[in-house]
């Protein structure tokens, strides 16, 4: 009966127990290796998400240069030349076909008024309007001092005012001369033209 026992013991014993469940110091260490491949394939992962959103774009782009040809293309259709482009443009603009754009003589003569208008100027403008220094006359009578703009009006006011005295041209004085200034003035907006030619003909005068 004890033999019996004890090899039934023995038995027992020798018998294979149930597998257990592994515990978190059983399991093996990360390596170095594991990292880099899950690097590897997260940067993979990244780098086909860039060139799907890279496609998309691209598809876009292209449509939107697909449509700009085919609007191109109804343009060339519709106006059928290049100088029905040019046409169509200026209708667009509010031109018309065939017309180029002119001013007016209303306009031409707006632009004239303008540019040789007695305004302007600020304080100097103002005592310029007013007559100033030498003021917009270019000769000056020395019998009553009064200032005319040409010799033909100092010739009229001669006849009018000194009847008696007889007409010498030669005793006017030209106050431009004198204060060396023009009939521009201060607030006098001539043109660019003419003030070129002014100086030009001002600067041979020195150099003679």
């Amino acid at each position: 009966a004890l033999l019996a026992s004890g090899d039934s013991g023995s038995n027992a014993s020798s018998a294979p127990s149930a597998p257990s469940a592994p515990s978190l110091h059983s399991l093996p260490p990360s390596t170095p290796s594991s990292w880099f491949s899950s690097f590897a394939s997260l940067s993979l992962l990244h780098s086909s998400l860039c060139l799907l959103s890279f496609i998309a774009r691209f598809q876009a782009a292209m449509q939107r240069i697909f449509s700009l040809v085919l609007a191109l293309a109804l343009l060339l259709e519709t106006a059928g030349s290049h100088e029905g482009i040019e046409a169509h443009v200026l209708r667009l603009r509010g031109g018309r076909k065939g017309v180029s754009a002119k001013h007016t003589a209303k306009e031409i003569s707006e632009k004239n008024k303008l540019a040789n208008k007695n305004m302007g100027g600020g304080k100097a403008g103002l005592e310029d309007r007013l007559g100033g220094k030498a003021g917009h006359a270019k000769l000056i009578c020395p019998l009553c001092m009064m200032q005319a703009p040409s010799l033909k009006n100092m010739e009229m006011h001669h006849e009018s005012k000194h009847p008696k005295v007889p007409w010498d041209p030669n005793i006017y004085q030209n106050t431009h001369e004198i204060y060396g200034g023009t009939t521009k003035g201060v607030a006098v907006h001539g043109t660019l033209k003419a003030d070129k030619a002014r100086k030009k003909e001002q600067q041979t005068k020195e150099e003679i």
